[in-house]
């Protein structure tokens, strides 16, 4: 495009004037102060500042060069006392700058690196992280960008997935999720009471190897559509050596529950734990009691067990046995049931009763147990009696 030599002055001469401000603001630093010249229109396009000398290229009025083409050709050298001024990095700021005049109100709290940017741009677009790390990789090829990260997690700032919850329960590790976060996603919101029903049980995970779980799970009773959730999860090669340990985030969470109640639609709701559901296994390890296989095993009796065919069986007697209770529990009356010096940390919970709140355990007495047993006895030609 061709330009007028008037417009091509009144370039030249904006930019000489941008060049004294910037360097006026330099010397401003060594408390030299001198005041920038501002040229007129008709003004000759010298400075005093920047001298020319016999090796410089004047321009004349009809040049079709601007001046940073006349800096690249041939920068001049300018010495102003004992403070060297570098015009071609002068020039370098105001081209940064798109030809913004420097001011003093141009506040750097303003200012956006390059990472930022980024970012910005990343979360605009929906680039996806490999992208971004593609990008830069490339970046830290350049001498100006070596301080970019090498991840975009980095960049972005991703907080890290490990969990402060997960903690060590021997000889694995142990999570818990909470009974508030079940309740309030299942619970209906007009509900008056929140009733909770516990299981708890093994399950294998492999045939190889012995990785296992340990879920806590829990329903709402009082519900007319019953949807069981996670509350903790114990993961490791064997199930945890001390059932107190593994159960003790759960202990605390159910008695802050019982105690406080939950918040649902404004409303503060009781809660309390009605039952546990265990199988003879898992019954015997949370209570720390002789397993199902046990002489003085019955969890509801204190009737003591027969060895018959290899196996321990409970002959029907029409001597009632002794009932346990709760209190008998509490103080170990019978040393025969417990297997540790320490009783379950369940008891802490309000309202637990070691006795009345386990409910029989269905599958193992009734489907694999005394069902499976008379079955046999009424279809096979085995004998009609065990004893």
């Amino acid at each position: 495009m061709i330009r007028s030599g008037r417009s091509k002055r009144r370039k030249i001469r904006n930019e000489l004037n941008t060049l004294c401000t910037l360097h006026s603001k330099f010397l401003n630093k060594e408390d030299n102060i001198v005041e920038p010249a501002v040229l007129d229109e008709n003004e000759d396009l010298t400075h005093p500042l920047i001298p020319i000398q016999d090796n410089n290229i004047v321009l004349s009025q009809d040049e079709s060069c601007s001046l940073f083409e006349f800096v690249n050709q041939s920068p001049p050298s300018v010495e102003v006392g004992v403070n060297p001024f570098n015009l071609e990095e002068s020039i370098n700021d105001s081209v940064l700058n798109e030809t913004t005049p420097f001011s003093n109100s141009v506040s750097s709290s303003n200012f956006i690196s390059m990472e930022d940017q980024i970012c910005q741009w990343a979360i605009q677009f929906n680039i996806k992280h490999n992208a971004v790390n593609s990008l830069l990789s490339c970046l830290k090829n350049h001498k100006c960008f070596k301080h970019f990260p090498i991840d975009s997690r980095t960049l972005f700032g991703t907080p890290t997935q490990k969990s402060k919850e997960i903690r060590t329960v021997h000889p694995g590790i142990y999570y818990h999720f909470g009974l508030e976060f079940g309740i309030k996603k299942y619970a209906p919101t007009n509900s008056c009471c929140i009733e909770i029903a516990i299981g708890i049980d093994g399950l294998p995970l492999s045939k190889s190897s012995g990785a296992q779980f340990w879920p806590i799970l829990a329903y709402i009773m009082n519900i007319p559509k019953k949807m069981v959730f996670l509350v903790g999860l114990y993961y490791g090669t064997e199930k945890p050596h001390d059932s107190n340990d593994f159960l003790i985030d759960f202990v605390q969470d159910a008695n802050n529950l019982i105690t406080n109640g939950i918040i649902l639609n404004n409303t503060n709701i009781k809660v309390s734990i009605k039952l546990f559901t265990c199988d003879a296994p898992a019954k015997s390890y949370v209570l720390k009691v002789k397993s199902h296989a046990g002489f003085s095993s019955c969890t509801r009796c204190t009737i003591e067990g027969e060895y018959i065919n290899n196996r321990v069986a409970f002959p029907y007697s029409e001597n009632h046995s002794t009932k346990r209770t709760h209190e008998h529990y509490l103080q170990m009356y019978d040393e025969d049931y417990h297997i540790s010096n320490q009783i379950s940390i369940l008891t802490q919970i309000d309202g637990f009763n070691s006795v009345n709140m386990f409910s029989i355990d269905y599958m193992h007495l009734v489907c694999l147990g005394v069902t499976k047993k008379l079955m046999i006895l009424w279809f096979s030609k085995g004998p009609l009696t065990f004893y």
